[in-house]
């Protein structure tokens, strides 16, 4: 089910994706290799790839990537202590990578009454989260 939502929802990057890690043509689908195949093959793409930045951009921040930013930034911070500023804790210097949104909120919480919250969870689920 994953695979033909990627199909339809990203084919690009799946295709993409199939090509350059796995030197497989998605359109021979069926004949050179089977949907169970490839559904397996979708599922374990690695990280940077394609098909997973499109359903969360920040995919695209891997490990390397991450450990790079990180290097870049360590540098910054401890000229910045060393600074007037830095002394005093205002004029941070902006992080890069997946550290720039540390000071965001992650989302508000939603006041209800305990009948509310018993409702709301006895509510039938109807949506399938794929992996």
């Amino acid at each position: 089910m994953a695979l033909a939502r990627a199909l339809v929802e990203h084919p690009a990057e799946v295709r993409a994706d199939f090509q350059e890690h796995y030197g497989l043509d998605i359109d021979r689908m069926g004949d050179a290799f089977s949907c169970l195949h490839a559904a397996d093959l979708l599922m374990q793409l690695p990280e940077g790839a394609r098909t997973r930045i499109a359903y969360d951009p920040r995919a695209a921040w891997t490990s390397d990537r991450t450990l790079a930013a990180a290097t870049v930034n360590a540098p910054h911070n401890l000229v910045w202590m060393q600074s007037k500023d830095g002394r005093r804790g205002r004029n941070r210097p902006k992080p890069i990578g997946p550290f720039e949104d540390r000071t965001r909120r992650k989302g508000e919480g939603i006041a209800m009454t305990i009948e509310e919250l018993e409702e709301h969870l006895a509510r039938v689920r109807t949506e399938v989260l794929d992996g």
